[in-house]
């Protein structure tokens, strides 16, 4: 139930904020749906995770791999730039 509301709203173009208790197949799912809807927003969107059991990865992109999110997400979260 709680996965075809995430197709239905990214597939219409909607902005959308997860929470994942324990496990990643929400994001997954929600990130694969959102590669194949890119076509459905005027503005590219953005993914971002948000690590609350790492805060030293706090956020990063998710690349289109599945295999290596997690690392590339923490590699990326540490690369900001400084002010």
């Amino acid at each position: 139930m709680v996965n075809n509301y995430i197709k239905q709203q990214i597939s219409k173009g909607f902005a959308l904020y997860l929470y994942d208790y324990k496990f990643d197949d929400l994001s997954i799912i929600a990130y694969n749906e959102l590669l194949k809807n890119l076509d459905k927003y005027k503005v590219k969107p953005e993914f971002y995770v948000i690590n609350f059991d790492d805060l030293a990865a706090r956020t990063g992109a998710i690349p289109s791999t599945r295999s290596s999110w997690r690392t590339s997400a923490t590699h990326m979260s540490r690369h900001t730039p400084s002010s």
